[in-house]
């Protein structure tokens, strides 16, 4: 083989090689929100805001459930369609919560403020212990059920729907008081998950499903539907992955590794010393 050739080639596994790493690192994750889509996310920062304009504490499970009428989501048609709506949530949470502000008005319009108080405030409102404990169960039904690594809107409500002992899942319980219904919702949101699955394992190559999972992540599971229906999630993916490649080329690995390490140190090594 000609020398020239060789070192072209070695050149160009150095590049890949590179990338890659420079990707994993980038891309590596810590927490389970890590692996939320952009609309599993949405919901569990709109269910914050929720809450806070209720004056809770804390982040329960019904108000995550309520979030999803927040949030631009598919599921939100599924859920109508069972008669969970709402403003029966909302009276269920108003029956079953403390909520002395809300006597004097309808629940509904505490909420014509959650666009509003998104513009200007962050809220320092906490996930309950249950709804810790409901994203880990999520996770783990992702990837031992569900065989993904992103946890969707779809997820998130199977997950909420199995729980035993949240107060969200007992309002659940309340709407839908048929068990025939209750099987239903629970096919229809399944047969979506498998339909987004089995989509990305045949038409998308096998060395590519880690940028179609990483591609799920940034979209909402309408977009993903989209792009499923026109039949161009395989040349959506190349395309993510060729912009990811070619904005990864830009970084520095080093520089990211010395800024996560010093910044490491000034957080977690503050020093005390006993006289």
């Amino acid at each position: 083989m000609d020398l020239n050739r060789l070192e072209k080639i070695n050149l160009e596994k150095r590049r890949r090689h590179q990338v890659y790493t420079t990707i994993d690192y980038a891309t590596s994750c810590i927490t389970y929100f890590d692996f939320f889509s952009s609309d599993a996310f949405e919901i569990a920062e709109n269910a914050k805001y929720l809450a806070q304009l209720c004056n809770k504490k804390n982040v329960s499970p019904e108000f995550l459930l309520l979030a999803f009428f927040y949030s631009d989501v598919e599921l939100r048609n599924i859920m109508q369609d069972f008669k969970i709506t709402e403003k029966r949530l909302a009276r269920l949470i108003m029956k079953n919560s403390k909520l002395e502000k809300l006597e004097k008005g309808p629940f509904s319009t505490l909420f014509l403020k959650l666009k509003f108080l998104k513009k200007v405030s962050s809220t320092q409102l906490e996930y309950s212990h249950e709804v810790n404990k409901l994203f880990e169960k999520a996770a783990e039904n992702a990837m031992t059920r569900f065989k993904t690594p992103v946890i969707n809107s779809s997820i998130l409500f199977i997950t909420i729907l199995e729980d035993k002992n949240s107060l969200a899942k007992k309002m659940l319980k309340h709407i839908i008081k048929n068990d025939i219904d209750w099987y239903l919702i629970r096919y229809q949101i399944l047969k979506a998950l498998h339909n987004h699955e089995s989509t990305i394992r045949s038409n998308v190559k096998i060395n590519q499903h880690f940028f179609a999972y990483l591609l799920k992540t940034q979209l909402s599971d309408k977009e993903f539907s989209s792009l499923i229906e026109k039949e161009t999630l395989s040349e959506s993916v190349l395309l993510f992955r060729n912009d990811l490649v070619h904005q990864s080329l830009k970084l520095n690995l080093t520089t990211l590794l010395n800024r996560d390490i010093f910044l490491s140190m000034k957080t977690l090594s503050k020093r005390r010393y006993t006289s």
